[in-house]
């Protein structure tokens, strides 16, 4: 680094995804708080949806980004295929807030 701050450097970064989405998967704490910390309000946050995370934590996490001012974008990852995406699909449809959450 030249010297630059962390909060320099946070700033910066944040510039750069202000018009970028990001990718989170709902385990991984860091990156959640990362996204929160430095992108932009109202940015698109997509939460991969792993066969290993809970679906419940996936909710959880997308209301967590919510109240931050982001996007909450579910993500069900192509490479789970067949039967499983569907399974995935439904499990997340199912434990969704109410509109009034």
């Amino acid at each position: 680094m030249d010297g630059a701050s962390a909060e320099e450097s946070a700033a910066e970064l944040g510039k750069l995804l202000r018009n970028y989405s990001a990718e989170v998967t709902s385990g991984d704490r860091k990156s959640i708080e990362a996204a929160k910390r430095m992108m932009a309000p109202g940015a698109e946050v997509l939460i991969a949806s792993l066969p290993s995370d809970p679906a419940d934590r996936q909710v959880s996490v997308a209301a967590e980004l919510k109240d931050a001012g982001l996007t909450p974008v579910p993500h069900v990852v192509v490479a789970v295929v067949g039967g499983e995406v569907r399974h995935r699909c439904r499990d997340l449809m199912s434990c969704r807030p109410s509109p009034d959450d």
